[in-house]
């Protein structure tokens, strides 16, 4: 009987160290999940802000072709402004007519520097888009490869997560079933495990001090103890 309460207890301390190992592979595998949705957020984040810095060049495309429209027309007026000298009558309208020119050609002299200035910005523009699409694509092909190598690990992972629940099924099996009962609903109850070892009195799972003749029953195995303040099942180990 003696030797049935330790087995028991070697095989439920067993199946929780399984347990453990799938808490921490699942937690592994939600990790490297999230990280391929950091890839992904990451990479939309930087196509966001290449898409915002094309968008600007639209804008002054335009304004670059209505000054260009402007400077025609301006150019235009001056034209028949130059035609009209020829014709004048007295040195009034003459002055008049010098003085429109004059105003006409600032006019247009303003708006070719407005002009240069749209064709700095297009092309400084054209640039940052231009590094930013060859930056996004290095960018997207280095995300792929490791998102290639996540999908790996999680295939793997995922594997060796299958081959622990098998384990698990097949250990709890060798358990008595009234005591996996027990077992089943102490997890129910209790969070960070239901095995606790007692070293020098203490409870590992709860670090009280459990009474001395608890402690000395402990090392006999002759029947399962359950920790006064925890309710964890208790065993020595020494």
């Amino acid at each position: 009987m003696v030797e049935s309460i330790k087995q028991q207890i070697d095989v439920l301390v067993k199946l929780q160290d399984i347990e453990l190992e799938g808490s921490k592979l699942k937690i592994d595998l939600d990790k490297i999940s999230e990280r391929i949705g950091m890839l992904d957020s990451e990479l939309k984040e930087f196509e966001n802000k290449m898409k915002e810095a094309e968008s600007r060049i639209h804008p002054l495309q335009k304004a670059y072709r209505l000054y260009e429209s402007d400077v025609e027309i301006n150019q235009a007026t001056l034209r028949k402004s130059h035609e009209k000298l020829a014709s004048v009558k007295n040195n009034k309208e003459y002055q008049s007519i010098l003085k429109e020119i004059d105003d006409m050609k600032n006019k247009n002299s303003q708006i070719e520097d407005k002009m240069i200035e749209c064709l700095n910005t297009m092309d400084e523009v054209e640039h940052t888009v231009k590094r930013m699409r060859k930056e996004y694509s290095s960018l997207s092909e280095k995300n792929k490869i490791e998102k290639e190598d996540i999908y790996i690990r999680l295939d793997q992972g995922k594997q060796k997560l299958d081959d622990i629940y098998r384990e698990w099924e097949t250990v709890s099996k060798t358990v008595e079933p009234e005591l996996m009962k027990q077992y089943l609903q102490l997890k129910e109850q209790i969070k960070g495990g239901v095995m606790a070892p007692v070293k020098n009195s203490v409870c590992d799972g709860c670090h009280m001090n459990i009474p001395a003749q608890m402690y000395n029953e402990l090392q006999r195995f002759d029947s399962l103890k359950y920790c006064p303040f925890c309710r964890r099942i208790i065993y020595w180990k020494n």
